[in-house]
């Protein structure tokens, strides 16, 4: 029902106690849902996809070494940097051997293909 001028009748302080009170249940309903959407986002996209990506890799006989959740194969990557820094000869033609050592050792152990996270 229109009014004049547009104006809706003023509401009595019960009708607008009760219209406050809904207010908050409603944000703290649609925060709720917010964060479990972000939590269930944050979880896809940390292990997941990259779970499933490692499966299918399985499947098609490229192993690797298993990753931590949020680290992860840094940490071994490190690990292995410290194990072959004293070992390690300068060979100006070989790169990968000084940048990426790790590279080396997971072919020698899951063969020439194999995949790292």
């Amino acid at each position: 029902m229109s009014h004049a001028f547009g104006h809706e009748p003023r509401k009595s302080s019960q009708q607008q106690t009760e219209a406050l009170a809904s207010v908050p249940a409603h944000q703290a309903r649609l925060h709720s849902i917010a964060h479990r959407r972000a939590l269930f986002c944050l979880c896809n996209v940390l292990w997941l996809r990259p779970e499933k990506t490692r499966k299918r890799l399985r499947r098609q006989g490229v192993k690797g070494p298993k990753p931590t959740l949020l680290d992860g194969n840094a940490k071994e990557m490190k690990r292995i940097r410290h194990e072959l820094k004293p070992m390690k000869k300068q060979d100006s033609n070989n790169y990968i051997s000084t940048l990426f050592p790790h590279i080396l050792v997971w072919k020698e152990i899951y063969g020439m293909y194999a995949s790292f996270f």
